[in-house]
C-alpha cells in the first residue's frame, strides 16, 4: 500500500496530501516482489510506456477525459481548449495555458518556477557529494552525465520539479536568454513518485534524461534537465537551440506519465525562497505553478 505523501501547498501554507493517479499500478510495480524484478528489465519498462502512449494518444482515450478532469479538480478555464475539444487523452495531458493564466514575474530580478508541480530545491555542496531527494543520495555529476559541467555550479542550487499526471506538463524558460540544444542520456523509464525512489536508490541515475544550458540575462548558466519516467512516451523539445528565447516562453512539454524538470543554478547567481528551503530540509515538497516566484537574483 503507497504510504501517503504530504505536501506544503504554498497558496495557503496548509499541509495537504498528494492524490496519486495510477496508485494501483505503482503499488504492483514497487511494493511487490514480483513487480519490482520485472520492473527490472529495462525493455519491459520501455514496452509498457509505449503501449500506453500508444493507447493515450488514440481517439479510443478520449473518453477518460473528462472523469478524470472531475475527479482530480482541474481547472479547465486556465487552458487553451481546441475547437471541438480534446481528441485524445494525451492531447488533453499536454494542453496548453490559456493567455495570461500564468504569468511570469515582471521583475527581472525574480525567478519564476520553470515548471507546475512539487517543488524540492537542495544546496550543491560539492559534484561528487549527493543531494538528498526524498531520502534518496543523487549526485550532480552523474545526473548531469558531466562532472565538468557540475563542478561550474557547486556553490549554487538545485530546483527539482516532480510532475504527477494530474499536473500541467509544458515546461518553460525561467529567464530570457540563449538555450544550447538538448543532450540525451540514455536511461529507463521509472516512475518518479516517492514510493519508486525508495525503492530504486539511483532512480534519477537510471531514468532517461535531456540536458540543456541557457544563458540567462539575469541569473547566470541555468541547466536544464528533462527527466523521462513511467509511461512517459516522450521528452519533446519546441524551441530552437542557439536562438533567443523570452521569459516564460515554452521548452518542451512530456507525453503522458509522470515526469521531473530540475534547474540548476551557478554560485553566487540565485537565492532561493526561505520557505521552499525550510520546507525541504523538513523533507517537504512545496506545490508551486508555472510561473510563480521561487527566488531572486543574488546581487552579493
Amino acid at each position: 500500500m503507497i504510504t501517503e505523501t504530504r505536501l506544503v501547498d504554498r497558496a495557503t501554507g496548509r499541509l495537504v496530501t498528494e492524490e496519486v493517479f495510477g496508485g494501483a499500478m505503482l503499488s504492483l510495480a514497487y511494493e511487490n516482489s514480483v513487480g519490482r524484478r520485472v520492473g527490472g528489465w529495462p525493455w519491459l519498462q520501455r514496452a509498457i510506456s509505449r503501449i500506453l502512449g500508444w493507447y493515450q494518444s488514440s481517439p479510443l482515450s478520449a473518453r477518460g477525459i473528462a472523469p478524470f478532469v472531475a475527479r482530480y479538480r482541474i481547472a479547465s478555464g486556465d487552458f487553451e481548449a481546441p475547437s471541438g475539444g480534446y481528441r485524445t487523452f494525451n492531447d488533453f495531458f499536454y494542453r496548453r495555458l490559456a493567455t495570461g493564466a500564468r504569468p511570469f514575474p515582471a521583475d527581472p530580478a525574480v525567478l519564476g518556477a520553470a515548471a507546475e508541480g512539487r517543488l524540492s530545491v537542495f544546496p550543491i555542496e560539492a559534484a561528487a557529494v549527493p543531494i538528498t531527494v526524498k531520502g534518496v543520495p543523487v549526485a550532480i555529476g552523474e545526473l548531469l552525465g558531466s562532472r565538468e559541467l557540475a563542478e561550474r555550479h557547486v556553490g549554487g542550487h538545485v530546483f527539482v520539479f516532480r510532475l504527477c499526471p494530474v499536473d500541467y506538463h509544458r515546461f518553460h524558460f525561467p529567464d530570457s536568454g540563449v538555450p544550447s540544444a538538448a543532450r540525451r542520456i540514455e536511461g529507463v523509464l521509472h516512475s518518479v513518485h516517492p514510493v519508486a525512489q525508495r525503492v530504486v536508490p539511483d532512480l534519477f541515475l537510471r531514468n532517461e534524461r535531456q540536458v540543456a544550458t541557457l544563458v540567462s540575462d539575469h541569473f547566470g548558466a541555468l541547466v536544464l534537465v528533462d527527466v523521462g519516467a513511467m509511461c512517459v512516451g516522450r521528452i519533446v523539445q519546441t524551441y530552437e537551440p542557439g536562438q533567443p528565447v523570452a521569459r516564460g516562453a515554452e521548452k518542451g512539454y512530456f507525453a503522458f506519465g509522470g515526469s521531473t524538470t530540475i534547474l540548476v543554478t551557478e554560485p553566487g547567481r540565485v537565492i532561493p525562497d526561505a520557505d521552499l528551503l525550510e520546507h525541504t530540509a523538513q523533507g517537504l515538497e512545496s506545490l508551486v505553478r508555472v510561473g510563480e516566484p521561487v527566488g531572486r537574483a543574488d546581487r552579493g
